[in-house]
């Protein structure tokens, strides 16, 4: 797929944090071809540059700002940007996407990326101007949240068109699943903030007069033009609601995170459903950069003690601070989402753990001794958002929850591990696994631990008449096909938000309109599939194998007890049946491990030589 830099500026920015040197090097035209950009470009460079069993907080840790190819261009929804690293909760591979316009002005800027190593020696943030490039003193922002933190840079550099991405008091006190946060979103899986916390780098402020060139301005245009009209009458729900709208259909199939995963239907889902958001807080819709969906929305609290304007929440968050808390007021969340935003916290990994504590104190595993008196127990939006303020400042257990569920349960013990909800370490977001087996296996299978977005298959799932969707068989092949198209996405990268309407042959036709390159959905599924192995491939030099691909033992040993899979267990023996199949789709070994022949296929020579070494070892 020879091309030019049309889509790409062809830079990448170097910054050693340690010796304060900037440097700037051109793209290699290999990783774009092979991996497109954004996560598949990230993935190589971490390949590369770190290596194996290296302390995720080490200065030569590697902490990237990657775009793809139609970041800035007018590509329907190319409005994200990717941080890839090696992640502080989990010990593996990282990497977590966030939308507004940061990705969009580093582009304009004139990078493709940022890869960042080394420590600073006190706190300091990056300011980006084009391509002047500075060092700025952050002392006087350390301890500062999100919100003031971009506010004050804006206000320094006197310009309030900059973006700024920035970590808040959880990042710099190294909570294993804290966030970056630009604007109001997150790049919140994985605990990116951590790792830019442990650097002594605030912020990053970026500002870009610069443009993307298109090879066929007129191609881009017919497509984006078609996407718009297919997305106005497939996502009408999505426009209005928000992803609030998933909330009642999780629901209605038994899916939505109850009560720490014990159930996957809430009894009061309905006041947290779309239409009733809608009713009660919405005040205003907003999309992110040449969307044409405007799934954000501003809202407004006026609830009880609560009046605050904020933007939010979104389902996921809805789901992990709302029923998997056991707590129905959309007031509560959105001020907990807020104040996770503002500390720099994930809001599913916090909703998680709250949930093991809640548990853990119903079953008396926990005292008022051990929480300092607070009475941890469902429903109690109070105590929530007060654990919320301890896990962001590791205060009392706080500095045990801010450890992660995994970490949590070992600590706690008695019996705690079995309903910590998390896979490799990365806690469980909001789907219920005991209703989706695909959603399961890509829990177990994906590349960060239990992520969804890294190949759900929760929408193809649904339409499945029962007897297919309870069945295990399937589901490798099925799963394997999302993760691989779900990499082109989050390389080029286009938010999935528009995916009713942005299907593969458009997904190609707007990177030959963009970039030039002659392409087909059979050879992007290649480059998925690339990135996948390549993927595997770093965490097995961590050691994962087949033993890590698993799930909580709540999950593999309780039925469900209710919605439609009432009575069924997703057991031992179906995931064995998934992971075989999963296994001999991608052309892994019975461990898990990627064969030489398969790298071989996918031009990872490299890679092959050195798993050999390990397997042989």
């Amino acid at each position: 797929m020879p091309h030019g830099y049309y889509g790409y500026v062809g830079k990448i920015l170097r910054v050693d944090l340690t010796e304060k040197t900037i440097s700037i090097e051109p793209l290699r035209r290999d990783l774009t071809t092979n991996y497109i950009g954004g996560r598949g470009l990230g993935t190589r460079i971490l390949w590369e540059e770190v290596e194996p069993s290296l302390n995720p907080l080490s200065s030569n840790n590697r902490l990237m700002f990657v775009t793809g190819p139609l970041t800035g261009t007018r590509a329907p929804a190319a409005t994200k940007f990717g941080v890839v690293t090696k992640s502080f909760l989990t010990g593996i591979y990282a990497v977590s996407l966030c939308s507004g316009d940061f990705g969009p002005n580093l582009k304009f800027a004139g990078f493709d990326g940022v890869t960042i190593q080394g420590r600073a020696e006190r706190p300091v943030y990056l300011w980006i101007d084009d391509m002047n490039v500075q060092f700025k003193d952050a002392r006087h922002l350390w301890s500062l949240s999100t919100d003031l933190t971009q506010r004050y840079v804006k206000k320094e550099l006197k310009d309030e068109t900059i973006s700024v991405a920035c970590i808040g008091p959880a990042g710099e006190k190294l909570v294993r699943f804290s966030s970056i946060v630009h604007e109001r979103r997150t790049a919140g899986r994985c605990g990116t903030g951590a790792i830019m916390g442990s650097k002594n780098l605030k912020a990053i402020a970026v500002h870009g007069t610069g443009d993307v060139k298109v090879k066929d301005v007129e191609k881009l245009r017919d497509v984006t033009e078609r996407i718009y009209k297919d997305a106005k009458e497939a996502m009408e729900g999505l426009s209005k609601y928000g992803t609030a709208e998933i909330l009642e259909l999780t629901n209605y199939y038994g899916a939505l995170p109850t009560r720490n995963f014990q159930s996957g239907v809430f009894e009061n889902a309905e006041k947290l459903s779309g239409p009733s958001v809608r009713e009660k807080i919405v005040k205003k819709d907003i999309a992110c950069w040449s969307c044409p969906v405007g799934c954000s929305k501003i809202v407004s609290i006026k609830e009880g003690t609560y009046d605050i304007i904020t933007e939010g929440p979104e389902y996921e968050t809805l789901a992990m601070l709302g029923s998997n808390c056991g707590v129905d007021s959309i007031g509560a969340i959105a001020l907990a989402n807020k104040y996770c935003d503002d500390l720099g916290l994930d809001t599913l990994s916090t909703g998680n753990v709250i949930a093991f504590a809640m548990e853990c104190f119903e079953r008396k595993l926990i005292t008022k001794e051990d929480t300092g008196g607070l009475e941890i127990k469902f429903g109690d939006h109070q105590v929530m958002i007060e654990l919320i303020k301890r896990i962001a400042n590791r205060e009392g257990i706080g500095d045990l929850l801010a450890e992660g569920v995994k970490r949590a349960s070992e600590k706690v013990g008695k019996g705690s591990e079995k309903f910590a909800m998390h896979v490799k370490g990365l806690e469980i977001p909001a789907y219920a696994p005991g209703s989706l087996y695909g959603v399961a296996l890509n829990y177990a299978t994906s590349p960060c631990g239990a992520h969804v977005n890294r190949g759900s298959t929760f929408l193809t799932e649904i339409n499945m008449p029962p007897k297919i969707r309870f069945d295990p068989r399937g589901k490798g092949r099925l799963v394997k096909n999302e993760q691989d198209r779900r990499a082109v996405y989050d390389s080029a990268i286009l938010c999935l938000i528009t995916r009713r309407a942005t299907h593969l042959p458009q997904v190609t036709e707007m990177l030959e309109a963009v970039t030039g390159m002659r392409t087909s959905p059979g050879e992007l599924m290649k480059v998925g599939e690339r990135i996948n192995n390549l993927e595997r491939a770093f965490n097995v030099r961590e050691g994962i194998t087949r033993k890590d691909d698993t799930l909580p033992r709540r999950c593999l040993e309780e039925p469900m007890p209710d919605g439609p899979a009432k009575g069924k267990t997703l057991s031992e023996t179906k995931l064995r049946v998934m992971l075989d199949e999963y296994y001999r789709a991608r052309g892994w070994n019975e461990e898990g491990i990627p064969r030489k022949d398969k790298l071989q296929e996918l031009g990872l020579n490299d890679v092959a030589e050195q798993l050999e070494l390990i397997v042989n070892a």
